[in-house]
């Protein structure tokens, strides 16, 4: 079994850089990690040949039109002509840092629970945003960000909690899931909640949808955007 990881990118060396320094020192060796770059810019291109030979890793070229659904598809058709259907693919954010056993332990925790696609807390500043969407009522547009605003001390380690709707900072899928109810809707979502409308359709289908506490990434939310905003 092996691992793809996909990291969209757009002009963002120095955290491309981070992130990938955090990859080099997983324990789960058969990783194979693919940057799509966004801007087609040469620093992006020199921090990824700077990680030959101590990281399996590539790089496609994108383009500045395709956002976050292009970008990530793009890298998706590579890892579905390359994987097979036992394989996993981690959907990554750019602006993330992550232990060293991050991926062992969200892949293990996915097959353990059925292929399962399962998502990691989010933490910035030693509290935990929004990781996941629960909906408690479709008819009235009513949900709940399970964990959101409480200190990151205060979680348990060992929680699997189940949503509806799952961000893709850093995210387990089972590649046989996407092989059959498809990639990102870049023609009707290019950017945001593109990733939700993804891991709802792929729930939708049969696959569960955990967060886990026990995988926890570092985020920089100035740069991604939004949070659940308990400040």
């Amino acid at each position: 079994m092996r691992v793809f990881i996909v990291i969209p990118t757009f002009n963002e060396a120095n955290k491309l850089r981070k992130v990938l320094s955090c990859l080099e020192t997983q324990a789960n060796a058969n990783i194979h990690t693919v940057v799509v770059n966004g801007a087609r810019d040469v620093e992006t291109s020199t921090v990824v040949e700077s990680f030959n030979g101590k990281l399996n890793v590539i790089e496609l070229q994108g383009s500045a039109d395709k956002y976050w659904s292009g970008l990530t598809n793009v890298g998706l058709s590579h890892v579905l002509a390359n994987g097979g259907d036992e394989d996993y693919v981690i959907l990554a954010n750019v602006d993330i840092e992550v232990g060293s056993t991050a991926v062992e332990d969200l892949v293990r925790t996915a097959r353990e629970c059925g292929r399962a696609q399962v998502g990691a807390l989010a933490v910035y500043q030693q509290k935990i945003q929004s990781s996941g969407v629960r909906v408690r009522s479709w008819a009235l547009c009513r949900n709940d960000h399970p964990l959101a605003g409480l200190r990151e001390q205060d979680v348990r380690w060992d929680s699997l909690i189940e949503v509806d709707f799952l961000p893709t900072r850093f995210t387990a899928i089972p590649l046989d899931h996407i092989r059959r109810n498809g990639v990102a809707n870049e023609r009707l979502l290019p950017h945001y909640t593109a990733d939700y409308e993804l891991t709802q359709r792929l729930k939708r289908t049969g696959c569960r949808t955990l967060i886990y506490s026990g995988v926890r990434v570092e985020c920089d939310m100035e740069h991604t955007g939004n949070s659940v905003y308990w400040n």
